[in-house]
């Protein structure tokens, strides 16, 4: 789940499943307000994770900023070295114009049928 999801349901007084995230006692909650004090857990379980570690060992290793493990207990964030991590892909370079609106507007209606908004 997004933390943007989380923050709509703080907003809208609407509870969290269980498994997205834990509140600041490391226990599972679903009180959106408790997750954002604490911590979202990784989407996608093991896959999520790995996406996870594997962004965060090339923000280190690219940008020198420390890993999430090695950050001392009780040391706020704001005093954490934290790096950012961007990928830019410029896709005239993966396809013509032409082709990427193509295949743009057929995996969108495809997605608009799976996965209808309910908002």
């Amino acid at each position: 789940m997004a933390r943007g999801e989380i923050q709509v349901a703080q907003r809208d007084g609407h509870a969290i499943p269980d498994g997205v995230g834990v509140g600041e006692d490391g226990n599972v909650t679903k009180d959106p307000a408790e997750i954002l004090r604490g911590a979202q857990l990784p989407f996608g379980l093991y896959k999520g994770s790995n996406i996870g570690m594997m962004i965060e060992l090339l923000s280190a290793c690219l940008f020198g900023s420390d890993l999430a493990v090695d950050k001392p207990d009780g040391t706020p964030f704001h005093e954490y070295s934290r790096g950012l991590f961007i990928i830019a892909i410029d896709p005239a370079k993966l396809r013509t114009s032409g082709e990427l609106i193509v295949v743009y507007d057929l995996k969108l209606y495809v997605a608009s049928r799976k996965c209808p908004s309910s908002r």
